[in-house]
């Protein structure tokens, strides 16, 4: 605190850390963002940053948010530059550039920001403010995912499943799937009971005779038809088949 009253720059944004985190200190996020705001007008990169993040959450004040995000990302600070890709990608509270936000997502993904890496992966898949390109799109999740990054590595075991981007690979599929599964991500966690159910990877067989939806048995000598699109998911029904669709389904399904 000495330090801080005196004006040593890291000594705020320690001090400020610690009201946030409530490490030490008691919370209190009011000191904590004062700090930054002290911190961040002697030009340190990462206050700039944390004062963004409060005009663009709790204030909703994007113009103020994206003045100083700019302010941390020309110092390189990879946190601000992805920021700024975030906001001009939503154009929430700014005017929507898809070209922006893959400039400042390139700069923060170049300095190996996993975050950034993930985004401009979507970019190319997506072809927002770029052409459209698979490839790319694979290498730059890829990026992101050998870093532990899970919405990358969910993105890699899709390709991987449905062939987009790179070659059809099972293996690769479910190795990426489990990692982004282990980290919480639930799509990956319902895409792999599919995809165990349709290539026999799970020892009840009868669960690969169910409803997707309703869990009915086919029976009677009837089958199940399969999703159309993907092919794993089956249903005893059109019923079924809908609201599986609307009920998640539609975020999970690959080919």
């Amino acid at each position: 605190r000495k330090a801080a009253d005196q004006g040593f720059v890291n000594a705020q944004f320690n001090l400020a850390e610690l009201y946030g985190s409530g490490k030490e200190l008691t919370r209190d996020n009011e000191k904590a963002v004062q700090w930054y705001r002290k911190a961040a007008g002697q030009g340190h990169a990462k206050s700039q940053f944390q004062v963004g993040l409060v005009y663009f959450g709790s204030l909703k004040d994007t113009p103020e948010a994206v003045r100083w995000f700019r302010k941390a990302a020309d110092q390189g600070f990879a946190g601000a530059q992805s920021a700024l890709g975030v906001v001009y990608e939503s154009g929430e509270g700014i005017d929507k550039d898809e070209k922006k936000a893959l400039q400042w997502y390139r700069k923060a993904a170049d300095q190996g920001f996993a975050n950034a890496q993930f985004h401009l992966g979507k970019m190319y898949e997506y072809g927002k403010g770029v052409d459209m390109n698979e490839k790319k799109a694979v290498q730059w999740y890829r990026k992101a995912a050998d870093q532990g990054y899970a919405k990358s590595q969910y993105q890699l075991g899709l390709k991987h499943y449905g062939g987009f981007g790179v070659a059809k690979d099972l293996k690769q599929a479910l190795f990426f799937l489990s990692a982004a599964e282990a980290q919480g991500i639930e799509e990956a966690h319902e895409l792999l009971k599919l995809v165990e159910a349709a290539h026999g990877h799970i020892s009840d067989e009868a669960a690969r005779n169910q409803c997707a939806f309703c869990g009915r048995s086919a029976g009677n000598g009837k089958q199940l038809k399969p999703c159309p699109r993907c092919k794993v998911a089956v249903y005893c029904g059109k019923d079924c088949q809908r609201k599986h669709w609307s009920g998640g389904h539609k975020k999970i399904c690959v080919l």
